[in-house]
C-alpha cells in the first residue's frame, strides 16, 4: 500500500534463494495487489518494490519481503 499521489508505475523486484534481485514485473498505476503465480515449491523468494512517479521521481526500495514457498 502506497498512498502518495502521482504514481505512474510500480516495479517489483524478485530474487530466488541466493540469487541477486532483478526486475520481475512492472505494474501501471498504483497496483494495489500483486499475486506471484510463478513459484516453485520448497523455494525461498525475496521481494522489494520501487515506485516511479509521473514527475520522474522514484521511491527508495521497500523493505525486503521473504516468502518461503
Amino acid at each position: 500500500s502506497y498512498s502518495e499521489p502521482g504514481i505512474e508505475k510500480v516495479q517489483i523486484y524478485r530474487a530466488k534463494e541466493d540469487e541477486p534481485l532483478t526486475l520481475y514485473k512492472t505494474i501501471q498505476g498504483a497496483g494495489e495487489q500483486f499475486i506471484d503465480k510463478s513459484l516453485q515449491v520448497n523455494t525461498i523468494y525475496k521481494y522489494r518494490i520501487k515506485v516511479l512517479f509521473k514527475n520522474g521521481a522514484q521511491s527508495p526500495f521497500s523493505k525486503e519481503i521473504i516468502v518461503n514457498y
